[in-house]
């Protein structure tokens, strides 16, 4: 499976016309200081720095013609500032170039919604069975949870009623959708649903 290979030192990709589309390096199959990508004519889209797999430090998007799109400083993967501007120059309000899915009132908010919806399986908790069902997902452009599917599983019953709960959540919420440099993008998302039988039960 060259999904799972360990990438190990330079890797470079290559537009059809032989120009280089995109460098990175890997250490310990993780992505590793500047990565470089490019357009077909060979001049820059980006370059930006990587720490231990994420983004960390300068992150600099251009416009096809050279200019200066977007210039952003990352800290683990969180955008700490940045700056936006338009072809012609004019500085923009910035918003990050990936923004992540929002769902109503933040991630705590999402967590605590799914504690709620679950409902222990009776035979489950009978028979004192315990454990997490890892479920991945896409938020839609619409904002909706749309095709689950389950990536870590646990006893049946645990997997049937995390999926239950994920749908009585889908039908009920709406997400702020992703967006990426300013447009609306469907994106996955991974949430794990967690069977822990209360102390006073046990």
């Amino acid at each position: 499976d060259p999904h799972m290979r360990i990438r190990e030192g330079i890797h470079t990709y290559y537009y059809p016309n032989g120009k280089d589309s995109l460098i990175q390096v890997y250490r310990n199959n993780k992505i590793e200081g500047q990565s470089t990508t490019y357009y077909p004519d060979g001049s820059i889209h980006f370059t930006k720095s990587y720490k231990d797999g994420y983004l960390d430090g300068e992150f600099v998007q251009y416009y096809a013609d050279g200019k200066l799109r977007r210039k952003e400083y990352y800290l683990k993967g969180r955008c700490t500032r940045g700056e936006l501007y338009a072809e012609d120059g004019r500085e923009l309000e910035h918003e990050p170039y990936q923004v992540m899915p929002q769902f109503p009132g933040g991630q705590n908010k999402f967590m605590d919604v799914v504690a709620q919806t679950l409902q222990y399986p009776k035979l489950a908790a009978q028979q004192k069975l315990e454990g997490n069902v890892l479920i991945r997902f896409f938020v839609d452009t619409d904002g909706k949870m749309k095709y689950p599917y389950i990536v870590k599983e646990s006893y049946p019953e645990l997997n049937e009623e995390a999926m239950r709960t994920f749908n009585e959540i889908a039908a009920a919420y709406t997400w702020m959708p992703a967006r990426r440099d300013g447009e609306v993008i469907r994106i996955k998302y991974t949430v794990p649903v967690v069977f822990k039988i209360p102390q006073k039960l046990k």
